[in-house]
């Protein structure tokens, strides 16, 4: 039973490429410039790579609006001051282009009448807002996102977030993320193709929260709930083998592997404990509350498990423990609240000493859910007490408030990218983005990575 329905605008409802035909003619025309077919091609083609920057973060709308037609003039040999006119211009005109496909006002008034609907849209809001102000879909609507109003654009996820909480789909949960498991499965996948597309090698599974004690709490059964677990992996292997045969593959990609994620007892408590520890539990309560999540997620087909955002020690051994028994591989990750200590104070130096001997299973060991400021020498810290790979993936710098289970403030200092140029030199080898951290800033790790290998040059 579907609740909500997320919906785009542009050739979905509206016909965009009627309306951009009919007012980019009337601007260019405006202009002097013929509306040749040779122009419109030289167009579409600087408006397409453009956009594709924009997803990548490479650009703003903004920028977008008035460098189409700086670029377009200076391939005509025009004067390219012309251009923030131009784009003001073209503006105007697309906004009052309302052009329905056909059956789209049927359909969402079937649709509308059965759930409520979001429009979510990249776009200029100006542009956005005047096509829908004349238009007979507006009324259907419960609540409409753009990406300039937003912040974001597609195919950042947080821009589907935004329109679900808009509609009343309340985020502010004891099973947070895990919520989208039930409610939002698809949603889940798209994510993950996402990233493999952003440059993802490796993905983790909408597992961090899901927890038996947790499911069984909202009210799902036994059996539902662990199956709910073993859907996370699930979700992450039909989306891999999707992108894998459909750009993967040809592209000469490595093929991701799939990291099923163990948050901590902390993540189930859902009042910030995960960045505290001290649970005040015994040794027997974590592993009784670890060890059936973790062995559905490798009985579901997990490559390795991600025993991740850990504040203790003590929990990281008890997991790798319940790891070695069921014979899977595993990676473990420590949340840290300074440049030298876990949450609970256990110096990293330490952590890493304790995993030196007796545990075959672990292939990496790494740091999560950190500020990216904190990375650099946490790394340091770790390639000097073991030998074991180490990973990085802090979130993005923002800090996070327990009461409303969200993210609060901007990232300070370098990009993302640069960090992870950083990283990567002081002896990261594997480095990604935790909480706050969209495909975006995966491409930007992916772009890092390539300067650090010199497969840029030349």
């Amino acid at each position: 039973m579907y609740r909500y329905l997320l919906i785009d605008n542009d050739d979905t409802l509206m016909d965009f490429h009627l309306a951009e035909q009919h007012a980019l003619g009337d601007t260019l025309r405006r202009h002097g410039i013929p509306d040749s077919e040779d122009i419109l091609s030289q167009y579409h083609a600087i408006n397409q790579a453009l956009w594709k920057a924009l997803e990548r973060g490479e650009t703003t709308q903004a920028e977008l609006k008035v460098e189409r037609f700086r670029q377009l003039l200076a391939a005509l040999g025009k004067d390219e001051s012309r251009a923030t006119e131009l784009g003001e211009d073209f503006a105007d005109a697309l906004g009052n282009c309302n052009f329905l496909l056909p059956g789209a006002e049927a359909f969402l008034r079937r649709v509308s009448a059965a759930m409520p609907v979001a429009l979510i849209t990249n776009g200029l809001s100006r542009i956005q807002r005047s096509r829908l102000a004349t238009s007979p879909l507006t009324p259907m609507l419960s609540a409409v996102i753009i990406s300039e109003e937003a912040g974001v654009a597609k195919p950042d996820p947080r821009l589907a977030f935004l329109s679900l909480e808009a509609l009343g789909c309340d985020l502010n949960d004891s099973l947070w993320t895990a919520k989208a498991l039930a409610e939002c499965p698809g949603l889940v996948e798209q994510v993950h193709r996402d990233f493999f597309r952003a440059g993802a090698d490796c993905g983790i599974t909408c597992s961090y929260q899901a927890t038996i004690p947790g499911l069984m709490a909202k009210g799902y059964p036994l059996a539902q709930g662990e199956a709910l677990i073993s859907r996370s992996v699930a979700l992450f292997l039909r989306a891999r083998e999707a992108w894998w045969e459909a750009e993967g593959k040809a592209a000469g990609r490595a093929y991701p592997l799939c990291l099923g994620a163990v948050g901590p007892y902390g993540a189930y408590l859902a009042d910030g404990s995960e960045y505290r520890g001290h649970y005040g539990v015994s040794d027997q309560v974590l592993r009784d509350f670890h060890r059936r999540r973790m062995e559905l997620l490798w009985a579901a087909g997990a490559d390795l498990l991600l025993i991740e955002t850990q504040p203790s020690l003590r929990e990281a051994q008890i997991e790798a423990e319940i790891a070695e028994e069921l014979g899977a591989a595993y990676w473990i990750s420590f949340a840290c609240r300074d440049e030298g200590h876990i949450h609970e104070g256990d110096s990293i130096e330490a952590c890493a000493r304790a995993f030196a001997t007796g545990y075959p299973g672990l292939q990496m060991l790494g740091v999560n859910c950190t500020p990216p400021a904190y990375m650099e020498a946490l790394i340091h810290r770790l390639c000097q007490n073991t030998s074991l790979p180490v990973a990085v993936y802090p979130n993005s710098g923002e800090e996070y408030d327990p009461r409303t289970k969200g993210w609060h403030g901007q990232q300070a200092g370098p990009s993302f990218g640069e960090y992870a140029e950083r990283w990567m030199r002081a002896g990261a080898k594997a480095v990604g983005g935790c909480c706050r951290t969209v495909a975006r800033h995966i491409g930007e790790v992916a772009a890092a990575r390539r300067r650090v290998l010199g497969l840029d040059e030349g």
